[in-house]
């Protein structure tokens, strides 16, 4: 199907306009989301985000014998290296050490 042009760029306008309503309306959600986030929580939304994922993964390391590697990706950690650093930051040891429970 052929357009005319007039019709076409119309067309390609009106497209464009709502792309960018919508990218608009997006970015006005994600920072009025991030503003919530913040003001209820006390922290950003990767720390918050970030909580979640860690409790997915201490949940993991305690019931499953996946390894710790496994357990990163599953979680959402692209790095296994980020993923030590994040869990020792919040848990205050190793997801290895955590694994074993409280030592007797």
């Amino acid at each position: 199907m052929v357009f005319p042009l007039p019709l076409l760029t119309f067309l390609m306008a009106t497209i464009a306009a709502v792309l960018i309503w919508r990218l608009d309306f997006g970015l006005t959600v994600a920072r009025n989301l991030s503003a919530a986030i913040n003001q209820s929580k006390g922290m950003n939304v990767s720390q918050y985000v970030n909580g979640f994922r860690l409790a997915h993964a201490a949940t993991l390391l305690r019931e499953t014998q996946l390894s710790v590697t496994e357990i990163a990706a599953l979680s959402g950690f692209l790095s296994r290296s980020n993923f030590y650093r994040e869990f020792q930051r919040s848990y205050g040891q190793s997801p290895v050490t955590y694994r074993q429970g409280p030592s007797e």
